[in-house]
């Protein structure tokens, strides 16, 4: 199942590390080692890097984690690359994990826990889509929508999702639990997550459409660019828990039949295909929007390496008539 995420196995270092002394403590660490070599780690993007004595000295550097994903404690990083702390094991506390997750996604690398997450494009008829997808797939699920209100978290229920923005849908546990989740004055996340059997989150940001005006004067020809907004949805369930996994792969199947993952990039000014690319997450209405004219794009944008502009669109095959791309 493509997006599913868990303990990764990576290369054991065997490095004994002291403290960091410099970084931000989220995904940037750096000191010495106890031999007295300076060492950095980095996480971004779940990308994990190590180095020693400066970054083009790389020890490790190996995808992990999730799309823009950057919250990881120093002690996990050790514990999974086999480096010590301060000559000891290191060791991840529980408790910390929990106290931190109140502020950041940090994850559960032990391997105790899968994590499936997809990020997507969508129209707002794709996230109308998606929000009734999940919703039928899962009868049980009670949209929520959680949010600060000052110094505190707060849940409140969603009456409706037809415009769909994003929710958290729970699912399982007793509906005195929900009331009592609902009447919190805050919210912790890890006491949320023991409450359900399964949770499922997902935000969709602001819809915006880029203007082409620019780019038709150029081009000598009306174009369009499509009213987009980009957004995720995730979950977490046991590792190998056989009804958390099917739980896990019934939302991406439900998730995924509201989009199509293949686009062409396209040279704006002949429409001719540049290189074909599959991997991310459109909502399908967008190929019949780009179907009704040549000259609609999911998105364009000036290419300085190749000198034009470079538009996006569903690939031709998606098309009921992939003859029709040549007009």
């Amino acid at each position: 199942m493509r997006g599913l995420i868990t303990r990764p196995q990576l290369p054991q270092l065997g490095l004994d590390l002291l403290e960091p002394v410099s970084g931000d403590g989220r995904f940037i660490f750096e000191g010495y080692t106890s031999e007295g070599r300076p060492y950095g780690i980095k996480y971004r993007s779940g990308y994990l890097q190590i180095w020693l004595e400066k970054p083009e000295d790389t020890l490790l550097q190996a995808h992990i984690g999730p799309l823009y994903h950057g919250d990881i404690l120093f002690e996990q990083v050790c514990e999974l690359t086999g480096m010590t702390i301060s000559g000891r094991p290191a060791v991840v506390l529980q408790s910390r994990l929990e106290e931190m997750q109140e502020y950041g996604r940090y994850l559960d690398w032990s391997g105790a826990t899968s994590y499936w997450e997809r990020w997507f494009t969508v129209s707002k008829q794709g996230a109308r889509c998606l929000g009734e997808a999940v919703s039928a797939a899962f009868p049980a699920a009670v949209p929520l929508k959680i949010q600060w209100e000052g110094q505190s978290r707060r849940c409140h229920r969603l009456n409706s999702i037809e415009a769909f923005e994003g929710a958290t849908f729970v699912i399982g546990g007793s509906s005195r639990e929900l009331e009592r989740v609902l009447a919190a004055s805050h919210v912790r996340i890890a006491e949320f997550q023991a409450t359900f059997d399964h949770v499922i989150d997902s935000d969709i940001q602001p819809f915006f459409k880029h203007s082409a005006e620019e780019m038709s004067r150029t081009i000598g020809r009306p174009l369009e660019l499509a009213e987009t907004a980009s957004g995720w949805i995730r979950a977490s369930g046991r590792s190998g828990n056989e009804r958390d996994m099917r739980f896990l792969h019934d939302l991406a199947s439900a998730a995924g039949h509201c989009f199509f993952t293949d686009v062409d990039h396209i040279d704006v000014l002949d429409r001719k295909v540049l290189e074909p690319l599959s991997g991310g997450w459109w909502s399908t209405d967008l190929v019949d929007w780009c179907g009704s004219s040549p000259d609609r794009y999911l998105s364009a944008v000036w290419s300085s390496g190749r000198q034009r502009y470079v538009g996006s669109r569903p690939s031709a095959s998606l098309f009921s008539d992939p003859a029709s791309e040549a007009d």
